[in-house]
């Protein structure tokens, strides 16, 4: 004997389809679910893709790529495709990006020399 809850679809009335669906829908109304776009922003440094474009100058897309590659800092959180940022990582990573000026690269190539003449 069949279980009234192992019945195949195409053998339930429309009575039993419409309370079926009815069960389902309240069902999962009543499951907590987790929108990740309202869990929350824990501190003031914490920025979303969005104010991250801004700070940074790339397009969204540029920075989803970006991250996918794990080319800049980002943060993800669990079981969602919202990305964050710190705004200080970001700072940072920008900075680090900087090209050096020639007075720069001359004082590093001397260190450099400098250090190899200590060795002999």
């Amino acid at each position: 004997m069949i279980n009234e809850h192992e019945k195949p679809l195409y053998t339930l009335t429309v009575g039993e389809y419409i309370a079926l669906n009815r069960q389902l829908f309240s069902e999962h109304e009543n499951r907590q679910t987790v929108n990740p776009k309202t869990i929350p922003i824990q501190e003031k440094n914490d920025i979303l893709i969005d104010e991250a474009s801004k700070l940074t100058g790339l397009a969204v897309a540029t920075i989803r790529t970006k991250c996918h590659l794990n080319e800049m800092p980002y943060n993800k959180p669990k079981g969602t495709k919202l990305l964050r940022f710190k705004r200080d990582e970001l700072k940072d990573w920008m900075a680090s990006d900087k090209i050096k000026t020639n007075a720069e690269e001359e004082q590093a190539t001397n260190k450099y020399l400098i250090s190899k003449r200590k060795k002999k």
